[in-house]
């Protein structure tokens, strides 16, 4: 019989996995300091106070991810849009971020989403532009890369003026003919 060398004796005990309860909700109100908090702790760019407040409250909706107990926010997405016909995804986001557990809640934020958008605007269509962290996410919710291949355009900051070669002259008078439809002829009754 061969003898069977004893397992090393760690002095470190093995972590126990510690379970925290998330629990996710629409919110109408989410304080701006709050979300900008969860923004640099994703390793989002934080955003001007003023301006957060401003998309906050033209959002349609948000849905947050909290710790049940200490009502910590740790996950967040916000849709905008016209209410009808479109609504666009944005800032999806989930601490720790690329961890396994992030990724759970982005996967909860989005079915929520879904879910919200489809209660509120049956017919509506959700777009996204997606981070490249969040595409394979996208993808297995069922969002698809447009088939078309149309691509996103961005007038960026200080692409507001009129002096564009398509303006070349805003005070150029344009005349409009309007055309006329035919008029249906009408048929004289014989009496």
């Amino acid at each position: 019989m061969t003898a069977v060398p004893p397992r090393p004796f760690s002095a470190q005990p093995t972590p126990k996995k510690k379970n925290i309860r998330i629990v996710f909700n629409v919110e109408r109100s989410i304080v701006a300091e709050e979300l900008n908090g969860l923004c640099i702790k994703t390793g989002v760019a934080p955003r001007d106070l003023t301006k957060l407040r401003l998309a906050l409250k033209h959002s349609l909706f948000c849905v947050t991810a909290r710790k049940l107990k200490s009502r910590e926010l740790v996950g967040f997405v916000r849709a905008c849009g016209d209410g009808v016909f479109n609504a666009e995804l944005l800032d999806l986001m989930a601490y720790p971020p690329g961890s396994e557990s992030g990724e759970a809640v982005k996967k909860q934020l989005l079915l929520r989403f879904k879910r919200e958008t489809r209660r509120t605007m049956p017919k509506c269509a959700i777009s996204t532009f997606a981070l490249p962290a969040n595409l394979v996410l996208l993808l297995r919710a069922n969002f698809e890369k447009d088939p078309d291949g149309i691509r996103a355009m961005s007038l960026p900051q200080g692409g507001w003026s009129d002096e564009s070669p398509i303006y070349p002259d805003l005070s150029t008078t344009i005349n409009l003919t309007e055309s006329h439809p035919p008029q249906a002829k009408t048929q004289s009754s014989k009496g």
